[in-house]
């Protein structure tokens, strides 16, 4: 028994390997022949609802990704960090969040052409010791982790401001 529990590690392992392999090929096949070997038309908006607030009101901040094309494009992620968003005032950092998935692998979804996917997470104005901010300008910055066929990487998006009053 002890020499079989030997075995089936290092046999799982490769099978795990094996399959990994295999998943990011089909991927990046796909990838690749769903835009016929030209760059895709990816547009990134980072946006903030409202961009002006009166007092402790939430805020809305979207990520979208948008395919601007006329052929589908596939967005990969490999790996778990979708997406960082980062607020400063006055060049100093008031609030961070990354938002990560619990998946190791190759995640992926297609854009048809004009279709968008949007990333939305609601904000309290409060700062990372649970403060809520003064008033003041806000710059909220990004960061998307996807790639597409003519990127790979992070990308850093235009950054926004918004105003508490």
């Amino acid at each position: 028994m002890r020499i079989m529990r030997q075995l089936v590690a290092p046999i799982l392992a490769a099978v795990l390997l094996l399959a990994l392999w295999f998943a990011g090929t089909v991927v990046d096949r796909i990838s690749t022949e769903s835009v016929h070997g030209s760059p895709a038309s990816v547009q990134l908006v980072l946006a903030v609802e409202p961009e002006e607030v009166i007092g402790s009101t939430d805020i809305r901040v979207e990520l979208s990704i948008k395919n601007k094309g006329q052929k589908p494009v596939v967005v990969q992620f490999v790996g778990p960090t979708r997406y960082e968003l980062s607020v400063y005032a006055n060049g100093e950092k008031v609030w961070s969040l990354s938002q990560v998935t619990g998946s190791r692998g190759i995640e992926a979804f297609t854009l048809h052409p004009e279709q968008t996917r949007t990333y939305s997470v609601n904000w309290n104005l409060k700062n990372e010791a649970g403060q809520t901010l003064e008033p003041g300008t806000y710059r909220v910055n990004a960061n998307f982790y996807g790639e597409w066929p003519g990127h790979k990487g992070r990308m850093e998006m235009q950054p926004v401001t918004f105003l508490i009053r």
